[in-house]
C-alpha cells in the first residue's frame, strides 16, 4: 500500500512549487501477531488473562489482605507457559513464583475473581504444577 505525501513550499503568502512523492506504508501486521494487546488486564473484580495473545508481561495485583502476582512468559508448544505467587499479609515476601502453569492458548479469554487474600486461579489448576 501506497500514500501520496504532498509538499508545498511556501515563500510569504505565495506557493512556489508543490510535489507530490508517493510513500510506501508498511505490511499490516499478520493475524496471528498481536499488537499492542495486553495479556494481562485487572478490572476491579477480577483479572483476565488472554492465553491465545502470552505475550511475556508481569502483573502484581493488590487486593484487602494480600497480592497475587502473574508472570507470563510466552508460547511454547502451543501452551501459554506462566509463574504464579503471591503473599497474604506478608511483608516479609521474597517475591517467589512458585507454581509454574502450561495453560492451552486455545483457552482464550479467562476471567479470575479477585479474592481478599489474592486471585482465584483454580479455573487453570489443572494445568498447573
Amino acid at each position: 500500500m501506497t500514500i501520496a505525501l504532498t509538499l508545498a513550499t511556501v515563500v510569504g503568502c505565495a506557493r512556489q512549487q508543490v510535489t507530490t512523492v508517493p510513500v510506501p506504508l508498511p505490511p499490516a501486521p499478520s493475524p496471528s501477531v498481536a499488537v499492542g494487546v495486553s495479556t494481562i488486564q485487572v478490572t476491579e473484580q477480577s483479572v483476565v488473562i488472554d492465553f491465545a495473545v502470552c505475550q511475556p508481561q508481569e502483573r502484581r495485583v493488590d487486593v484487602a489482605f494480600g497480592s497475587t502476582t502473574f508472570r507470563v512468559e510466552g508460547l511454547r508448544e502451543g501452551k501459554c507457559a506462566l509463574r504464579i505467587g503471591g503473599e497474604v499479609e506478608d511483608p516479609n515476601w521474597d517475591g517467589s513464583l512458585p507454581t509454574v502453569c502450561e495453560a492451552p492458548a486455545s483457552l482464550g479469554t479467562v476471567q479470575f475473581p479477585k479474592g481478599q487474600t489474592g486471585v482465584d486461579y483454580s479455573g487453570i489448576q489443572q494445568y498447573c504444577r
